[in-house]
């Protein structure tokens, strides 16, 4: 899937705080297709496989507590380069940090972030399909952006990844590394929260 598609995709989904019912469909449709899209993104999931680290250079990122903040401003510049907004940007982030003190125990996994991937699509692609039937009602609306939340991180976390496999010349084959497993772990919040945890 084209990169551009994805960065209008992230953007769209952090434009609107309070989006209305027709909002809310056209982001639900916009998502389904994105998730489509990169589902079936071989090339992608094809890259990511080929991704391989030396344990002892991520030991290195990790524990050198500068050289990690080098790794987050370089990550801010990559997304901002690629064209996200400031505010997707820092809700992307802010997700990855999550899993810091867990990332030397996290592998990277291709064929669990397709599973994750596909089933994040499948929900999503379902409550676009059910939006027709939908009224102006506020549970429904919070419930609605609980999952758009889903969606968000579910495609942020992959487009992530995406953009740091062709930046390995300014992240290093390590840094790609760990911003594959990053990419991973948000692709996993997304899941939870789709699944109420």
């Amino acid at each position: 899937m084209p990169t551009k598609i994805l960065v209008d995709v992230v953007n769209d989904l952090m434009s609107t705080n309070e989006p209305t019912i027709e909002q809310l469909k056209d982001k639900f449709r916009i998502c389904c297709r994105a998730l489509k899209h990169l589902s079936q993104d071989n090339e992608f999931i094809d890259e990511l496989r080929k991704q391989q680290a030396d344990p002892h250079e991520i030991s290195k990122i990790i524990d050198d507590i500068a050289k990690f903040d080098k790794f987050w401003d370089l990550e801010r510049g990559l997304l901002r380069d690629a064209g996200v907004t400031e505010e997707a940007t820092k809700a992307l982030i802010k997700e990855g940090k999550k899993f810091i003190s867990q990332l030397s125990s996290f592998k990277s996994d291709p064929d669990a972030l397709l599973v994750g991937i596909n089933k994040i699509r499948n929900q999503t692609c379902e409550v676009a399909d059910q939006l027709t039937s939908i009224e102006n009602d506020q549970m429904k609306k919070n419930k609605l952006k609980k999952i758009l939340k889903g969606a968000f991180l579910g495609i942020g976390g992959a487009f992530v990844i995406k953009v740091n496999l062709v930046s390995a010349a300014t992240l290093g084959v390590g840094g790609v590394y760990i911003s594959s497993v990053v990419g991973e772990q948000i692709v996993k919040s997304a899941e939870k929260i789709l699944n109420g945890q």
